[in-house]
């Protein structure tokens, strides 16, 4: 069994790899992750592979932490000029996000041709490649939490719960209170963003390419998108398992 790792800016998902397949495992904050380590919680694997955005700060504290437990040295995972099909539009490959990189990895497996990829989490972000692998580009904006959270610093009269997602059976598009008002104006945000940038990338390749959504927050976008989109929970695991070498069956 091998051990992989999706480090984000605010939690751990994890899953194990064994026989081609992808069995689940969880999600804790960094720091409930690091104690169910100390406390051997987690069977010990035969190799740990990490995916993680975050600094050289929080790298070191997993670092350390899988070696005490595991006496085991952790894989880190990068992003590459090209790999397994899928070639990098960026002129400094490295500077690209692994998660955005190994996501789209994983997507171009899923569907074997033209992907927009939209992973819904801290950041909302958005990768389109084409039918021969070329990465076009992406965008980053702020994900649902960190723009209703932008209200909070940058004005003064803007308070309320942030607690409570808007829900798809809600009458209507538009908020009756500030706090609806608000939830619905950043959400319709990301999906005007989404649904115009799918419309966008249809008409630069010729043809609409499969929409994927993944991240935390995808659960609260998926419902409101009006473009046939299918959720993928896991992408940047699998990514992870892609560039690994591993066999991986969907």
């Amino acid at each position: 069994m091998n051990l992989l790792l999706d480090i984000g800016n605010t939690r751990v998902k994890w899953a194990q790899w064994q026989g081609g397949r992808l069995h689940a495992g969880g999600a804790l904050s960094h720091e409930a992750f690091l104690e169910a380590l100390a406390s051997a919680t987690i069977a010990k694997p035969e190799a740990v592979h990490i995916a993680c955005v975050g600094g050289t700060e929080l790298r070191a504290s997993f670092d350390a932490a899988i070696s005490a437990c595991w006496g085991l040295r952790a894989s880190w995972a990068a992003p590459h000029a090209e790999f397994g099909g899928l070639r990098n539009a960026y002129a400094e490959p490295e500077r690209l996000g692994v998660d955005r990189w190994l996501a789209m990895l994983a997507g171009r497996h899923r569907v074997g041709g033209a992907v927009l990829v939209v992973d819904a989490g801290s950041a909302l972000t958005l990768d389109c490649v084409d039918a021969h692998g070329q990465h076009r580009g992406g965008l980053i904006v702020p994900g649902l939490g960190m723009a209703r959270r932008s209200l909070f610093s940058d004005t003064g009269q803007v308070r309320f719960p942030l607690a409570r997602p808007c829900a798809p059976e809600h009458e209507g598009a538009w908020g009756r209170d500030t706090e609806q008002a608000v939830k619905f104006g950043v959400l319709w945000n990301a999906v005007g963003l989404v649904e115009y940038m799918a419309k966008q990338a249809a008409e630069a390749l010729g043809s609409p390419p499969a929409c994927l959504l993944t991240g935390g927050d995808g659960a609260q976008l998926g419902p409101w998108l009006r473009i046939a989109h299918t959720p993928c929970a896991d992408l940047v695991l699998e990514g992870l398992c892609l560039q690994a070498g591993w066999e991986l069956v969907i």
